[in-house]
């Protein structure tokens, strides 16, 4: 998150929640959610068991969700359109792991 805010340069809240996603909340097809709530602020739920099943523990996820975050601050915009998808390209390049990966290539 501290990457994406120096990249695009906009200030970050007090507090980001990171909670949870229940089975029920949103179903199962939902990996990942980010919400805002004037009472509690922004929260970005994952769902456990998705990041569970997946090889790279949610990271892929977090990284979507973060981007959605990015967007709001930046564009005031919530859905998967032209803005968010190269935030999300962005994002995915200032990954760590990512970077480790393209050194070994090399």
């Amino acid at each position: 998150m501290s990457a994406l805010k120096k990249e695009f340069k906009f200030r970050l809240p007090a507090k980001i929640i990171l909670r949870p996603l229940y089975y029920a909340e949103w179903g199962a097809t939902t990996a990942g959610r980010f919400n805002y709530d004037p009472y509690k602020g922004y929260s970005i739920a994952l769902n456990i068991e998705e990041c569970r099943r997946r090889k790279n523990k949610g990271e892929v996820i977090s990284r979507h969700e973060c981007a959605h975050f990015a967007n709001v601050m930046l564009h005031k915009e919530w859905g998967h359109g032209e803005k968010f998808r190269k935030i999300k390209s962005v994002c995915c390049k200032l990954s760590p792991h990512r970077k480790n990966i393209r050194k070994r290539k090399a």
